[in-house]
């Protein structure tokens, strides 16, 4: 009975950190990397998508599974935000 109940307290907290982990990344995406690349993508400067979008690395659970669909999301929406900047330039270098 004690055997379970510390297996299961360890395998709580092992969840709780890797969802703890997932939710800090999709704050910090939200409020500070993806503000922070649209302010640069305004002011003209060049956006590396690869070193913006570090992988981030959950396990390879569910929480996993989830961690690299979060991954893939954070890379497409800044990919979007590039290509947009890129073709409002292009644009506005046309009516130029």
């Amino acid at each position: 009975m004690a055997l379970s109940i510390i297996i299961s307290y360890r395998t709580g907290r092992r969840l709780v950190r890797a969802l703890v982990g997932l939710r800090n990344a999709a704050g910090d995406l939200s409020a500070t990397r993806l503000p922070s690349v649209m302010l640069r993508l305004r002011r003209g400067e060049p956006v590396d998508v690869v070193a913006e979008v570090p992988q981030l690395e959950f396990g390879a659970g569910e929480i996993g599974q989830v961690g690299r669909a979060f991954n893939e999301v954070q890379r497409v929406a800044v990919e979007a935000a590039v290509e947009q900047a890129e073709l409002r330039r292009g644009v506005s270098a046309v009516f130029v």
